[in-house]
């Protein structure tokens, strides 16, 4: 997948809905050889498997291949949230200034657990640079020389250092827990599948 942006933007969310909704309506064709054969495939659009299997089933289906497990009628595509961090504030779906100032950017992959657990996985977390590590501290007009290199008021400076654990934590928490954004958004993806 080749996605051009404009500079310091992250369509990371939307590649990752995307991608959720393609993996949705994929459809594999039906195998009609046996194990032992060349591989043969029914070239019959309505006798195809979905990727993922509709929820309104209510057993696993079955797959005419033994040696490939049945997919879970309750499995989904997992997805990718943006989450940022401004001081001890968190937020999902930032806006472009948000992110010019942000002190962590973490894309955060979850999914949801096998049945009988109504619980999310996270199966991944990863940190991106956010635009305000690429830049220069400012400096006010006024400040001469004597004065270069101390942060002047109403100035803003990128931060410097990382960020505290604790507030990484509730970042991840924040997706995963039940109630939590992870949980809205894949809620709100079941209606289109």
């Amino acid at each position: 997948i080749l996605l051009l942006s404009p500079p310091h933007t992250y369509p990371l969310p939307l590649l990752s809905l995307t991608t959720h909704l393609a993996l949705l309506s994929t459809r594999l064709p039906a195998p009609t050889s046996s194990d032992d054969e060349d591989p043969l495939f029914n070239d019959d659009w309505d006798a195809s498997l979905p990727l993922y299997p509709p929820p309104t089933t209510t057993k696993p289906t079955t797959n005419p291949n033994p040696n490939t497990p049945p997919a879970h009628p309750n499995s989904r595509p997992p997805i990718t949230l943006l989450v940022i961090a401004i001081a001890d504030n968190i937020f999902f779906d930032a806006t472009r200034a948000e992110l010019a100032v942000a002190d962590a950017v973490l894309a955060v992959t979850i999914a949801a657990s096998p049945p009988p657990s109504s619980d999310l996985a996270l199966l991944a977390v990863r940190t991106i640079d956010p635009p305000s590590r690429l830049s220069a501290s400012a400096s006010a007009a006024e400040t001469s020389q004597s004065g270069a290199g101390v942060d002047a008021e109403g100035v803003w400076s990128p931060r410097k250092g990382g960020v505290r654990r604790a507030v990484l934590g509730r970042m991840v928490r924040m997706c995963v827990e039940a109630g939590g954004v992870g949980e809205e958004v894949l809620a709100g993806l079941r209606a289109f599948g």
